[in-house]
């Protein structure tokens, strides 16, 4: 924990690194609603409405600022693939992201926070909170959605760096046919490659970071499921302490998945800019090449070519003087006089 503690603080305040300020928020959001809740159901037992009141909009605040950090956050990981170098604001998909998640989990917190199930029961006296069909099921759906969509995502953008280095060895996960077409395309790659010990390293935790994604956001999902199915079959009246103490333990499991998804993953990150900076190179290096082949193709082409004959002169055009028959008798007179020393006539 110490040392856990040490890393983040470093990442925090010296790298100023968004995904350790991310962890922190759900740090304390998660912190906040276990001491709170604590106070209310242990100190004040939810005795009276204002209590039981306290204890629903204590639980929807916290829960629900919990998962907007935990959407950040795999959004965050999505932008870390795509663009690491480029800042958010110029990022379409990151702005994209961040409208579709303020957009559609903020209205459906609105409507949570304007209408939640607050009841004291005035038979047994005991407070009942939770959420109606109408927000439990759309937040229910949207988380997720969000979930499978932003993990998608990271996958998706991954591909071409996995399938530049060969990492897309997972036949339980993309199917046997798929894996045996990305292999053959990626075996010579991966032959040059097993002799790097460096990169193979670079290789194994990128992959290990691909693998606690994948699970990560599947295992943060099972308690939402399973708190909003106890909504939705209980009309959103559960007892005070059963709500507080699922949710307790839902914020409480979101906060280990995340940290345990970043323990070891600034490495992992850093490698796998590391292999996309590689991937940008290699790629403009081969364009170049090519370039290059081309134009030296071209230039031996005209180099074995036979020198190109200069233009031939155009032909002479015979010019046809056509005299009329009145000029012609003319002509004949006038050499007549001249004498038989011109030899013998000819009229044109």
């Amino acid at each position: 924990v110490g040392l856990r503690a040490k890393l983040l603080r470093s990442n925090v305040f010296k790298k100023s690194n968004f995904t350790s300020i991310l962890v922190l928020i759900l740090y304390f959001f998660a912190l906040s609603f276990i001491f709170s809740a604590t106070v209310v159901e242990a100190g004040q037992s939810l005795r009276t409405h204002r209590l039981c009141y306290s204890a629903a909009m204590i639980c929807l605040v916290f829960y629900t600022g919990n998962k907007l950090t935990i959407y950040i956050f795999l959004l965050e990981r999505a932008r870390i693939v795509r663009s690491p170098f480029c800042p958010r604001y110029k990022d379409w998909l990151w702005i994209s992201g961040m409208i579709i998640i303020c957009a559609g989990f903020g209205s459906i917190a609105i409507v949570g926070y304007m209408s939640p199930i607050v009841e004291l029961s005035p038979v047994d006296g005991k407070c009942r909170i939770g959420l109606p069909a109408k927000v439990s099921f759309p937040l229910l759906s949207f988380d997720i959605g969000v979930n499978f969509l932003l993990t998608g995502v990271f996958i998706f953008l991954l591909k071409p760096v996995l399938d530049y280095h060969g990492l897309l060895s997972m036949p339980s996960f993309f199917g046997h046919r798929l894996t045996r077409v990305l292999q053959r395309e990626a075996r010579r790659q991966q032959e040059e490659e097993d002799n790097d010990s460096q990169l193979s390293a670079m290789n194994k935790n990128i992959k290990t970071l691909l693998w606690k994604c994948l699970i990560g956001s599947t295992l943060v999902m099972l308690p939402t499921v399973g708190n909003m199915a106890q909504f939705y079959i209980m009309k959103g009246r559960e007892l005070g302490w059963i709500c507080l103490t699922i949710c307790t333990l839902d914020v409480s499991w979101g906060v280990i998945i995340v940290n345990w998804l970043t323990i070891g993953s600034a490495e992992a990150e850093k490698n796998l800019t590391s292999l996309i900076s590689q991937r940008t190179i290699s790629t403009q290096d081969r364009a170049i090449s090519l370039a290059v082949v081309r134009s030296r193709d071209n230039s031996v082409v005209a180099l074995n070519q036979p020198p190109t004959p200069p233009p031939a002169p155009p032909p002479a055009k015979s010019v046809r003087i056509q005299a009329h028959p009145r000029e012609l008798l003319e002509v004949e007179k006038d050499l007549q006089d001249i004498g038989p020393s011109l030899g013998p006539r000819r009229v044109f």
